[in-house]
């Protein structure tokens, strides 16, 4: 009974032994039943470009780029086989109006583009030419922030065949390794390779190299239609581009008013969010020092000071300009203090009507002691107060706690003025 138990445990032990052996045999057959297709994925520059899907045979296999470009595939042997990249979204990865400035310069002359790849990336409108018509499509993609209608956003070059440019690599009954299917990748519209530059390109420090805009910050009473003119303190430019941010409660667009730029350089579509872009180009550096380069004109729901209400941003178009050196410099706005007032203005209080406090705002052309009353309608005085004021503007916030039909009269010397306000 021990012997056939020791023979039983013998036999179970060669059967695993063989079993083993025979598995080891099956995974050498494997791998030699099995070829690597491997490549590198980069812009013209050798910028490398990762996260690209890598499909085999329209999604049969699939694997995408690493960090470096790089892919691999471990393929059956003796397939037939179409490598083919595919990138559908990011269509305005690395597009900005910096690429609508080397456009304008290859159609001018100035500057060409000699490579076919930035050729073909500057075809925006796929009319197989390169035209103001590529330079109209390009600023509107920046401004609305959309795709090109009329061609794909990506396009992925194969240069190792045999009829170099096509966008896929086919091999027929694949024996061995292909390690080198390589792909130039071109993104439409982005002339610099920019897509893939993980921010490398540096914005300028320096104080003089800047666009800085400014516009005069002042308080705003409800139900105000005003303007607000956006002037240039410093910049020598070849463009920028920016998103304007405004309080859309408050504020609600009335109109634009071109000044260096035309109506042609805003995207308003999302204005009733609150939202404006612009992009602009020049062919050559403009100094707009000095120069408006546009005014929108608001009407107001609520008061506030202008500069609360308004801001540059990069929330949709990128803030930034452009040196002579075709270099990124950033795009500030500066609200400049209220400037003295030139005439006497009091303004209606706000909010109105009114619960428990309100604001009166006015202007001084000159200093003086104001004396600001409430009455009501039988013109008896229930609030009174006197202070001095200089030349300007000046906002007083009121808690009147008073109901029904009042009115409120400012006096500076001989300067007078009487309004309605009603409290709830």
């Amino acid at each position: 009974m021990k012997r056939n138990f020791t023979h039983l445990i013998g036999l179970f032990y060669k059967k695993c032994l063989l079993l083993l052996s025979l598995s080891l045999m099956m995974v050498s057959l494997s791998a030699q039943d099995m070829v690597t297709v491997a490549g590198l994925l980069q812009m013209e520059d050798s910028d490398p470009a990762p996260g690209i899907m890598i499909s085999v045979n329209d999604g049969q296999y699939v694997t995408y780029t690493d960090e470096d470009g790089y892919y691999s595939l471990s393929l059956p042997a003796a397939g037939n086989y179409v490598i083919e990249p595919v990138k559908e979204d990011e269509a305005l990865k690395g597009v900005s109006t910096l690429d609508a400035v080397f456009l304008i310069w290859h159609i001018l002359g100035i500057n060409p583009l000699n490579s076919p790849f930035k050729q073909f990336a500057a075809d925006v409108n796929h009319s197989q030419s390169i035209s103001t018509l590529d330079l109209v499509e390009l600023h509107q993609a920046i401004l609305l922030q959309t795709a090109f209608p009329n061609k794909k956003p990506w396009y992925f070059f194969y240069l190792n065949g045999s009829s170099p440019g096509l966008q896929q690599a086919t091999f027929t009954n694949l024996t061995q390794d292909q390690l080198n299917v390589d792909f130039v990748v071109i993104k439409t519209g982005d002339l610099n390779d920019s897509a893939f530059n993980f921010g490398e390109e540096q914005v300028s420090v320096h104080s003089d190299d800047q666009l800085l805009i400014s516009i005069e910050d002042r308080y705003i009473t409800e139900g105000e239609t005003f303007t607000v003119d956006f002037v240039a303190e410093s910049g020598r430019v070849l463009g920028y581009q920016f998103t304007i941010d405004f309080d859309n409660e408050l504020l609600s667009l009335e109109g634009l008013i071109p000044g260096v730029t035309e109506e042609d350089n805003f995207g308003t579509d999302w204005a009733s969010d609150g939202i404006i872009t612009t992009s602009w180009t020049s062919p050559e550096v403009q100094d707009l020092r000095g120069q408006a380069l546009f005014s929108l004109v608001f009407k107001s729901a609520g008061s506030a000071w202008l500069s609360d209400l308004l801001n540059v941003s990069s929330s949709y178009t990128s803030a930034e300009a452009y040196n002579g050196a075709g270099e990124i410099i950033p795009v500030e706005l500066y609200a400049k203090p209220a400037s003295g007032a030139e005439e006497f203005v009091l303004y209606q209080n706000s909010p109105n009507p009114f619960t428990d406090k309100t604001s009166i705002a006015f202007d001084l052309p000159e200093g003086g002691v104001v004396n600001l009353q409430i009455l009501d309608v039988s013109g008896k005085a229930l609030y009174s107060n006197n202070a001095y004021y200089p030349k300007g503007h000046h906002v007083i916030e009121l808690q009147p706690q008073l109901k029904g039909l009042l009115f409120y009269r400012l006096r500076c010397g001989e300067y007078v003025a009487v309004r309605k306000m009603q409290g709830l």
